[in-house]
């Protein structure tokens, strides 16, 4: 509201400055004409950037424009350079960049102006332009910290947290938001706890939730793994949220590691099912990275395609991601809940209890749907026995056969542990060709 009285009041001093010069005979109509039409159309940007998303181009449509109209500008236009500082604040145009270049503009300006046209533009006027299209700018970088109490689209062109700048949302998952950030020239993704579900129910605008999601998120930066995604930092609020408004303020993030590649679920959405090079060359990836998960005492619960990810384009390296409802193991097992029933084990559907042995079955669905496209919870669920892969896949040799049939067993003390997949990954892939 400040900002806004601030700009209104320079709109009428704007006003008042230009009428006096059309009455000493130094302005023409048309010189107010144009001052009027600047005016207008930052107060319109202005007033339209907290209700409205508009994904710009920052050299194509900001830059390039901004610097061509300093360079064409009258001389008493003083609105321009403020809504110039504004856009490129809010844009992340670095100031190193695009400062010299602003006071260049102005430059070229005052002698096109002074030597060719014979306009009077005292230098007095290019101090005060840069002064303002700077303030402006400084006003404005990285303190909009959301542009609409509307999530996850209001965090768009704003600053999460005062240090992320939020470029795009990549994902709407049950429990968070993941959005794409950018820090300097490094980029991230952001993982934010929703304030309510999709049924309405609290997440983030719940306090013990809130705490609970500290606690997990910073189990997860303990997780030092080459296959699951790294995770840098975790923000959580220090009080409990009065509205919707504090939320989008400094709403509770965790800062990840941008995976590229895009998901498994893609993967197999363009490829159908992987040739066994491809089957072997992924998940003995993903095995790495819940052994890791397991080896400090953590259980995943939401093993899926959706959460194993690439890290590059060329999809070679992969890691698990998505710790958002690990559990710290308490004995053998923990109560869990806002499962993905197509992948989640008998014991965590229908008791409402989970242990390591969870995840293998959760992950031995992941790898029967990659080799056939069949998921095997399809046969679970209602109640039919599910047939082994090699009646699917006959190239699908019979000790991985047997040991997804293992791992996919509705009793969770026969299936194999972690450790021993991977020994028999280990032991048969070297016989095979990759």
């Amino acid at each position: 509201m400040l900002l806004r009285l601030l700009l209104y009041a320079d709109v009428v001093a704007k006003m008042v400055f230009d009428v006096n010069l059309f009455l000493l005979e130094k302005y023409t109509i048309i010189n107010i004409l144009m001052d009027s039409i600047i005016i207008f159309t930052t107060i319109i940007i202005f007033e339209l950037y907290e209700y409205q998303y508009y994904k710009a181009n920052k050299i194509k449509d900001i830059a390039i424009p901004g610097l061509l109209s300093m360079a064409v500008q009258g001389p008493y236009l003083f609105a321009l350079p403020i809504l110039q500082g504004f856009m490129f604040a809010v844009f992340d145009i670095p100031i190193q960049v695009y400062g010299p270049l602003v006071f260049a503009s102005y430059l070229f300006n005052y002698f096109m102006l002074n030597l060719i046209f014979n306009i009077s533009y005292s230098y007095i006027f290019i101090i005060i332009n840069v002064f303002s299209f700077l303030v402006a700018f400084f006003l404005f970088n990285r303190r909009i910290l959301f542009r609409s109490p509307t999530p996850p689209v209001g965090w768009l062109n704003s600053w999460l947290g005062g240090k992320y700048y939020v470029e795009d949302v990549v994902g709407i998952g049950g429990f968070s938001y993941v959005l794409k950030v950018s820090s300097g020239r490094q980029r991230f993704a952001a993982k934010v706890l929703r304030y309510v579900d999709d049924r309405g129910n609290p997440l983030a605008s719940s306090w013990d939730v809130i705490k609970i999601f500290g606690q997990e998120m910073n189990r997860y930066l303990e997780v030092q793994s080459e296959h699951v995604v790294r995770a840098y930092e975790v923000s959580i609020p220090s009080a409990e949220y009065r509205s919707l408004s504090d939320y989008m303020k400094s709403p509770p993030y965790m800062i990840l590691e941008y995976m590229e590649g895009g998901s498994l679920r893609e993967y197999l959405t363009e490829r159908r099912v992987l040739s066994l090079d491809e089957f072997y060359r992924i998940f003995i990836q993903i095995i790495d990275g819940l052994y890791d998960i397991h080896k400090n005492n953590l259980i995943h619960l939401d093993i899926k395609p959706e959460n194993i990810m690439f890290k590059d384009k060329n999809r070679s390296v992969v890691k698990i991601g998505d710790l958002g409802i690990a559990k710290l193991a308490v004995g053998k097992a923990v109560a869990t809940s806002y499962l993905s029933p197509a992948y989640a084990a008998p014991e965590t559907l229908y008791e409402q209890r989970a242990s390591k042995a969870s995840d293998i079955y959760a992950l031995g669905c992941v790898m029967y749907e990659s080799l056939t496209g069949i998921n095997p919870q399809a046969f679970v669920l209602n109640g039919y026995e599910v047939p082994p892969p090699d009646r699917y896949r006959p190239d699908v040799p019979a000790w991985l056969s047997s040991l997804i049939m293992s791992m996919l067993s509705p009793k969770p003390e026969a299936r194999p542990s972690v450790d021993y997949v991977m020994q028999m990954f280990k032991k048969y892939i070297a016989r095979e060709t990759f």
